[in-house]
């Protein structure tokens, strides 16, 4: 499933790495802001508390910034879900940002042992927003699992951070499992939407035939 040394220069979808902090936001509870002044005023409703930059103890925030903010965190592992293609530096240009998830330990998760039994397999049939990866001793020293609905975006400053913090990466066949999983999760259809679907009546095919009959009369 893994692959564990020579991973490349370009971060690809389904490397591993650790040292980075998940932010853990609750908005039930106070979080407290340094706004600059152009924000201050517009904001201060709800739990989120902002003030001014002189009272953010002593530190001058950018003006370009809306807000800085405390936050709890973890610091699990991740996966890079981003694709291969959208990772690859070009014309020694980095990706302007790039998405990745959190890892959980299965067997510290909230399911039931069936829920588990089923994440396993991953297969598309069962527990499509979820995708596990074996315990890889000792790098990884429990079975994990990815939850897609737990996602975030990193911009470019962090790639090569990314890149050095690597562990494991996915081989090729357990690739195309994440690859499947994930883009049926993102794009299932919903009820009313399969027979569109199904019959492949999209409006978007009827806007590229017309483009490219355009085109063609364009010469």
């Amino acid at each position: 499933m893994y692959l564990t040394r020579d991973f490349g220069t370009d971060l690809r979808q389904g490397d591993i790495f650790t040292g980075m902090a998940f932010p853990v936001l609750n908005l039930a509870a106070d979080v407290r802001v340094a706004a600059t002044s152009r924000w201050a005023d517009r904001f201060q409703e709800g739990s989120l508390q902002f003030h001014r930059p002189k009272e953010s103890k002593g530190r001058q925030i950018n003006s370009n910034v809306l807000a800085e903010m405390e936050l709890d965190a973890t610091n699990p592992f991740y996966i890079v879900l981003s694709q291969c293609c959208d990772l690859a530096a070009r014309e020694n240009r980095l990706p302007s940002n790039f998405i990745v998830s959190p890892l959980a330990e299965l067997e510290l998760s909230q399911l039931t042992e069936k829920q588990r039994e089923l994440i396993r397999l991953n297969v598309t049939k069962h527990r499509l927003g979820n995708f596990y990866l074996q315990a890889l001793p000792p790098v990884l020293a429990a079975e994990m699992f990815v939850d897609f609905s737990r996602c975030i975006s990193l911009n470019r400053a962090q790639y090569r951070l990314v890149a050095d913090q690597r562990v494991a990466q996915l081989d090729d066949y357990a690739r195309m499992d994440l690859k499947r999983k994930l883009s049926l999760f993102l794009g299932r259809p919903c009820e009313e939407e399969r027979e569109i679907w199904q019959t492949g009546m999209h409006r978007s095919d009827a806007r590229l035939k017309e483009y490219e009959q355009r085109q063609e009369a364009e010469g």
